[in-house]
């Protein structure tokens, strides 16, 4: 069964693994270091939806030991400004050592330093500097987000109870039942650019293929959108079903979707617009949307190294298609 990858982000929200898996089923997240998978994360990986990948390796005990000296040093920083989200907040993400846009390429130095000789070609030190990078933007995901978990928690209760009542709306007086109100994420899209480019190169170091790449942030689908002219959209559906409590689905028709999805990859299927909508495709939780989009003749190698401006290498040498004649983008708003 085809396992779609979750982008450009190393870090998934509660609610947003819960949305993904009902749809998708398992599915892929990419690590930049093997030991350093949060551990909030950890339950879903346990229950099998979260597959977590770390395509690129080397220079690991280099690069832990960096990173924990610059935490170190990042940690004291923190404490003197008062620490936690709102001494970020009042220093400005461009202001806070742990996320300065030069924080990676500062511990790439140390690692030069530490006296092994330079003779890695200039990619694979891109590479490097890309999984610094991201681990840095993961620990930014979590400390903007810590604070906002209780809400969003809340947020996703509320959402729950509310399509209980939707389905005995009728016996409710009118005006009653308000959609819920939006679960802060303000620094969601912060550096997307960057994080394309530096997510862009773990893809284009995976050695295993997938056509279906799912994110559930409205910017990052725009972004990849504005490089793809000739996409379409082959599915648009709004779930009608109550929400499975182990948060996995129906995990046979999610199957279903997901082999459906690998036959439109490779162009053996019209686009589902132009058919009536298989029940299959229609089963997934009540409120949530599932759009997919199908970039014609791009694999996903040459389609995101597009996106991220990545020109310095052959990207299909490095990723080849490995018979992916179209690249599927899947946006799920829940």
């Amino acid at each position: 069964m085809m396992k779609p990858i979750y982008f450009p982000f190393t870090y998934v929200l509660e609610p947003v693994v819960q949305a993904l898996a009902a749809c998708c089923g398992p599915f892929t997240v990419y690590q930049p270091l093997r030991d350093r998978v949060p551990e909030q994360m950890q339950p879903w990986i346990d229950k099998g939806l979260i597959d977590i990948r770390v395509p690129a390796t080397g220079n690991d005990e280099l690069l832990e030991k960096a990173v924990n000296d610059y935490l170190n040093w990042a940690n004291l920083q923190l404490e003197a400004s008062g620490g936690g989200k709102n001494a970020f907040l009042k220093a400005g993400p461009d202001r806070s050592p742990l996320f300065n846009s030069s924080a990676s390429s500062q511990i790439v130095a140390e690692i030069k330093a530490q006296g092994r000789k330079d003779t890695e070609p200039a990619d694979q030190r891109k590479v490097m500097t890309a999984r610094i990078f991201l681990y840095f933007a993961q620990q930014f995901d979590l400390q903007s987000r810590g604070v906002d978990g209780d809400l969003i928690d809340y947020q996703q209760r509320e959402r729950n109870l509310i399509q209980q009542l939707q389905r005995e709306e009728d016996a409710l007086p009118e005006g009653r039942l308000q959609k819920p109100s939006v679960a802060p994420d303000d620094f969601a899209d912060y550096m997307l650019d960057m994080r394309m480019e530096a997510w862009t190169r773990l893809l284009l170091s995976d050695p295993q293929r997938t056509a279906l790449f799912i994110t559930h942030r409205q910017a990052v689908l725009e972004h990849v959108l504005e490089f793809a002219p000739a996409a379409e959209r082959i599915l648009h559906v709004t779930g009608t079903v109550p929400a499975a409590e182990d948060a996995s689905g129906d995990a046979r028709q999610a199957e279903q979707r997901m082999a459906y999805f690998a036959q439109v990859a490779e162009s053996r299927t019209p686009s589902v617009q132009k058919l009536e909508t298989p029940a299959f495709l229609q089963g997934i939780p009540f409120g949530t949307t599932l759009s997919v989009y199908r970039v014609p003749g791009q694999t996903p190698g040459a389609f995101f190294a597009r996106c991220a401006g990545i020109e310095d290498r052959e990207a299909e040498t490095a990723h080849p298609g490995a018979g992916v004649k179209n690249t599927l983008i899947a946006f799920i708003n829940y």
